[in-house]
């Protein structure tokens, strides 16, 4: 008899989100095995990681917005939505080092958030979260130097 392999939900949520920590190491890696490319720009990869970082940090917020609205939370509606103008004003006006540095708090603010604020959630999606945002993190160092 065939013995079939279903991916449980929790294991299917753990490889869609370490799968999307993917695109945070594209900019970087293409800086260590193409520098000349990367740092002529044509492509306009400067920047990718950090925007792509905005756009997660952007998602994560709103779910935690969407949460605190569910529980009735209103005197905390407006702590999972400044981190979001902050980080997109920054995008627009500041340097890269800050821009990047605020999408590195912005990943751990986000992470906070689920378990200071949250506090719902199951401690194997804490471990998935830490281990998942740790990841995220990880290439953001090096490129703010790089620039």
């Amino acid at each position: 008899m065939r013995q079939e392999y279903k991916l449980t939900s929790k294991k299917r949520i753990f490889l869609l989100s370490t799968i999307g920590v993917v695109p945070f190491y594209f900019e970087f890696f293409l800086y260590l095995i193409y520098p000349e490319l990367y740092h002529s720009n044509n492509l306009m990869i400067k920047g990718s990681s950090g925007f792509y970082g905005s756009l997660i940090i952007s998602f994560l917020c709103g779910m935690h917005f969407e949460r605190l609205i569910s529980k009735k939370n209103t005197q905390y509606y407006l702590i999972p939505i400044l981190p979001v103008i902050f980080l997109w004003i920054s995008f627009i006006f500041y340097s890269n080092f800050i821009f990047y540095s605020l999408v590195i708090i912005g990943l751990l603010w986000c992470l906070f958030m689920e378990i200071f604020f949250i506090k719902t959630i199951d401690y194997w999606y804490f471990k998935m979260r830490f281990f998942v945002t740790i990841l995220a993190i990880i290439p953001l160092f090096p490129i703010i130097f790089i620039q």
